[in-house]
């Protein structure tokens, strides 16, 4: 983990949850190995933009992420398998095989 530069108006200190720690860690493994992907939100510490968004489906690429943040990052973690069904989608749909019919003002002509 890199060390950032620290404000002291953030009142930041090492007290909480900490994603590397042995339980987070096998938790994570686990899902990896038994379930499939798991999808990564990164908020990056006094980043000042949004969030990175990533998909791992092996964990030593998750670990790789790991080693590339700083202290004072946040790092959620979700199983792919428990929030993306079916039963929960925005969206689905087959492509067309016209591509000029993906096009909403196409649609309105035919």
């Amino acid at each position: 983990m890199r060390a950032p530069g620290r404000a002291e108006a953030d009142g930041w200190n090492c007290a909480g949850a900490v994603i590397d720690s042995a339980e987070n860690l096998a938790a994570i493994r686990t899902t990896v190995e038994d379930h499939g992907p798991i999808v990564v939100e990164w908020w990056h510490h006094r980043g000042a933009s949004s969030p990175d968004r990533l998909i791992f489906e092996e964990f030593d690429a998750f670990s790789d992420l790991l080693a590339r943040t700083a202290a004072g990052d946040a790092i959620w973690v979700w199983d792919w398998a428990a929030i993306c069904r079916d039963d929960n989608a925005v969206a689905h749909g087959k492509s067309p095989t016209n591509p000029a019919r993906s096009r909403p003002e196409e649609r309105t002509k035919a």
